[in-house]
């Protein structure tokens, strides 16, 4: 009678824990479905404004021509993937490091580039549109098809082995002018992507820094090409999108993509696929029951979080980002959720690759403020002070410190991350990179005696 007893009490507690794990179960499940529905409305909410975002935008050359300019661009960018390598190699900024002494004549490159000009003018006329609209499906997360973002890196080498070319053949104003569209093309390709895009934009202006720096080092150019410039760099300044865009894409993406994409997109070492799936699929976290559904949601509810936090870090200046990001991303990082495990690991890295190209465009627009005057004047100015406001409508500081920019007559620096004044000296090695202790980042402008 006793065991009896004992038997049905044991099963009744059995029941009733059984009982209770089903409605945690349920009950998780269905804040699981809440989540997916409050995460399904807000995105579309976020898709919708970001389709409403204005996508016109004064081109370059000052008069904007009809079409969407997306269009332009992808012709041309398949028809520069398409150059058969053996003459595509011809160009050092395409090939990649070329050995000394077996650089192409220029002649033949003379060649190359008055065979396929029709291309240039293709990128002309795409920076001359007033539409940039890449019109991405963004339902679809990191299923959205971004290949073209490779092809917008070798289209900038083929502007920059032209540029390289005029300069080298002393045709200096139109080496400019190539920068400019250069310049244009990387920022015009990046509008309404997530993050890889603006990636992909700040490649595209180390390329052309690096490829119009030596004009400014024997400058030989008129007040009016300079001015020209000026005036083309201040456009795209002001046009210039600001990266809380493209985290605001960069969210909607991931967030889709968490909630839909089939389970196999997500790889073991936590970090979710862009591409194939990957050989070892993660399993269902065990805090969350084993279940996709509950894991799913989690990682929902901790991605929101993490963008809020970081949405309102881009309002700040840039040097002051990659600080801000690092203690926003440290609060969230590791997370036990397999799905999103160190999902923003490199963050604090772009958002500092970020502030070395804003640097990099500053320098560029005061070193051209520099020429200009001297090529106006016929001596550089005492001081950066004196360029305002002909020539530059304000001193700007350096955007990787924070700090004022130094001078004196024929070179402009930055005293880069260590904040240690070097007095303008600049290993070659490190000239572009503000991260290399002892090193100072300077534009030499010297007019061509």
């Amino acid at each position: 009678m006793r065991s009896r007893r004992a038997w049905k009490w044991a099963v009744g507690v059995f029941g009733g824990m059984l009982a209770l794990v089903c409605v945690i179960v349920l009950e998780a499940h269905l804040k699981a479905s809440a989540t997916f529905d409050w995460n399904d409305r807000e995105v579309a909410d976020k898709i919708a404004a970001i389709r409403a975002r204005d996508w016109t935008r004064p081109p370059v050359p000052g008069t904007a021509s009809p079409g969407n300019a997306w269009d332009l661009y992808r012709k041309a960018f398949a028809s520069i993937e398409a150059i058969p390598r053996e003459e595509a190699d011809f160009v050092p900024e395409i090939a990649g490091d070329t050995p000394e002494g077996e650089e192409p004549e220029d002649e033949v490159l003379e060649a190359f580039y008055a065979a396929y000009q029709p291309l240039l003018e293709e990128i002309r006329l795409a920076v001359g549109s007033g539409r940039v609209d890449p019109a991405y499906p963004y339902e679809k997360g990191y299923d959205s098809d971004l290949t073209h973002l490779s092809r917008v890196i070798r289209s900038t080498r083929f502007l920059a082995g032209a540029m390289s070319l005029k300069y080298r053949s002393g045709h200096d104003a139109e080496a400019l002018d190539l920068a400019s569209v250069g310049l244009a093309m990387g920022q015009d390709t990046a509008r309404g992507g997530p993050l890889v895009s603006r990636l992909v934009e700040m490649a595209s202006v180390g390329i052309v820094v690096e490829s119009v720096r030596p004009l400014f080092e024997d400058v030989d150019l008129q007040p009016s090409d300079l001015e020209r410039f000026a005036v083309q760099l201040d456009r795209l300044e002001n046009t210039r999108l600001p990266i809380k865009e493209f985290v605001e894409v960069e969210e909607v993406l991931l967030r889709a993509h968490l909630h839909h994409a089939d389970w196999s997109k997500f790889t073991k070492s936590g970090f979710v696929s862009l591409g194939s799936a990957p050989e070892s699929p993660v399993w269902p976290s065990w805090k969350l029951l084993f279940s996709k559904k509950l894991t799913r949601a989690a990682a929902l509810s901790e991605v929101a979080t993490y963008y809020h936090d970081l949405l309102a870090v881009c309002d700040g200046p840039a040097y002051s980002r990659p600080e801000a990001v690092s203690r926003v991303a440290n609060r969230s990082r590791p997370s036990d959720n397999p799905l999103i495990r160190d999902f923003n690991r490199g963050d604090e890295r772009f958002f500092k690759i970020e502030a070395t190209r804003a640097l990099d465009l500053t320098l560029l627009r005061v070193a051209t403020a520099l020429a200009w005057y001297e090529a106006d004047k016929g001596k550089p100015p005492a001081s950066l002070n004196d360029l305002v406001p002909r020539y530059i409508s304000k001193v700007p500081d350096c955007p990787y410190t924070g700090t004022p920019l130094r001078y004196l007559p024929g070179k402009v620096w930055s005293i880069g991350g260590d904040l240690k004044d070097d007095g303008g000296v600049c290993d070659e090695r490190f000239r572009g990179s503000p991260d290399q202790a002892g090193n100072d980042v300077v534009w030499w402008v010297r007019r061509k005696k």
